[in-house]
């Protein structure tokens, strides 16, 4: 019977409230946020396609200059670039996997603390190897990464603002 209730008011608030794409509220089961702004979710699957090519180029840009270049890559720059690489990657596509199973408000927070480190241990990892990522693919990639990274965060941010509790207005930015 609670269950039941729940649903009804769950259905209510939605209509109340005009959300467009109610199954997304229901399956989520979580009244508290409106997880189905189709603008937002669309704007933030876009960024990261977007990120996604991007990132795609780039990794084969510096495979190859890395491959015709021996002397300006170091093993240990090659490994930190393509294993940082490999996280975000990785960190990419389980947003996606979050926003395909409507559990992306849960996880966004910690999406975005993760690749807040990435970036951390990026210029910590540029600081002290200065000379290996000076100039060269090593600095266009780890460049790239860093700008694509940034991006990504920016997205998910976004996309968190937009997220409102259910009857309440948005916040508007000073």
């Amino acid at each position: 019977m609670k269950a039941l209730y729940a649903k009804i008011l769950l259905i209510s608030a939605a209509i109340a409230f005009g959300f467009g794409n109610l199954n997304t509220v229901m399956a989520k089961g979580d009244s508290s946020y409106n997880l189905s702004n189709n603008t937002a979710f669309e704007e933030l699957s876009k960024e990261l396609d977007g990120i996604e090519s991007d990132v795609k180029k780039q990794s084969e840009k510096f495979a190859q200059a890395a491959q015709a270049d021996k002397t300006k890559v170091s093993e240990t720059t090659k490994d930190f670039l393509v294993t940082t690489q490999d996280q975000f990657t990785e960190t990419l596509q389980r947003t996606r996997t979050a926003m395909d199973t409507n559990a992306l408000g849960m996880e966004q927070q910690k999406i975005v603390s993760e690749l807040q480190t990435l970036k951390k241990n990026m210029a910590d990892f540029e600081s002290k190897n200065r000379d290996s990522v000076k100039s060269g693919p090593a600095r266009d990639q780890l460049k790239s990464l860093d700008k694509n990274i940034q991006k990504a965060i920016d997205a998910l941010q976004d996309s968190i603002s937009q997220e409102q509790p259910v009857g309440q207005q948005p916040m508007q930015k000073p």
